[in-house]
């Protein structure tokens, strides 16, 4: 297939990144700089801090604990180390379990039990023992987790921003790459400073030829998205049993596809078609929905009149 970029223009640009774990308050501060602290990552929880920190514990102990032993039976056994909550993991905190696997059965044995004081913060075993770390050791690793954004949370939130400026992914099958319109490039062009200032993670941003293949990857893209968003809206209002205040929010999120739609046929110097169709359905059934709103509340005071 030939495509020509003659008179063809740079619009936009194609976005893509590998998220790594960053500091939460660092972070947040960068993305205040420019205004887009609401998308910055939150910490890890408690819960989550301390099951990584006993994760460490362990995988140092395995290093210890390397290869096969030999029981006191002959036997050939390998030892390795899983964290598990108790009944609350917020008020019972975790245990760290070894498991010994044997040809005739595996052993378990709870290694140490840690819970998290959650007036201090500080962390105290509860049972057993931890043999070559301190509790300071383990408390010192729980604070570095407790303050941090995972790499998973960090990817979230750069997604959420491309949302945010009317991105749409473009990749087949969803996720990983997003075109962004030429009026947001500056703005990506902080997001980029502001994530990689404070962690390792990398943003990357290459502009976009608007050749005919290109604006088929966008289309394809933006049509996929309004597609399934439009039509989630539309079968939210026809299950009939809205509130008021749900069939505001469904109505004002179908207006803000409709808008987004425009832009990007503005971009394109298409028509999505089929998009209309799906919006125009969830206009109707909004329709519907606030008709038998508005016949419910008639007989709901004519019965009390």
């Amino acid at each position: 297939m030939q495509t020509s970029t003659t008179n063809a223009i740079v619009s936009g640009c194609i976005v893509w990144w590998e998220p790594k774990a960053a500091p939460a308050a660092r972070l947040r501060e960068a993305l205040e700089a420019i205004g887009l602290e609401s998308f910055a990552p939150n910490a890890e929880t408690v819960e989550a801090a301390l099951k990584h920190a006993l994760g460490d514990y362990g995988d140092m102990l395995c290093k210890l604990n390397r290869g096969s032993t030999t029981n006191g039976n002959g036997e050939k056994e390998k030892r390795k180390y899983e964290v598990k909550s108790r009944l609350s993991a917020s008020d019972d905190g975790f245990e760290l379990v070894e498991v010994t696997r044997r040809k005739a059965g595996n052993g378990y044995r709870c290694e140490v039990a840690v819970k998290v004081d959650k007036v201090t913060g500080g962390l105290s075993v509860i049972d057993g023992w931890l043999q070559g770390w301190s509790v300071w050791d383990l408390q010192e690793k729980f604070d570095e987790y407790r303050s941090m954004a995972t790499g998973a949370s960090v990817g979230r939130s750069l997604v959420d921003l491309t949302k945010h400026l009317h991105g749409t992914c473009v990749r087949l099958g969803g996720g990983g790459n997003y075109y962004l319109p030429e009026d947001v490039v500056g703005q990506w062009s902080d997001v980029i400073d502001a994530y990689e200032s404070c962690s390792q993670t990398r943003v990357q941003r290459m502009r976009v030829v608007m050749d005919d293949l290109a604006a088929r990857a966008i289309r394809d893209g933006i049509t996929a998205e309004l597609l399934k968003e439009g039509a989630e809206v539309a079968d939210e209002l026809a299950k009939g049993d809205c509130k008021e205040e749900v069939i505001e929010r469904r109505k004002q999120r179908s207006q803000e596809l409709r808008e987004k739609c425009k832009q990007y046929e503005s971009i394109l110097n298409d028509t999505l078609v089929s998009v209309h169709a799906v919006l125009d359905m969830a206009d109707q059934c909004a329709a519907v929905a606030i008709g038998v709103q508005e016949s419910g509340t008639v007989f709901d005071e004519s019965a009390f009149a």
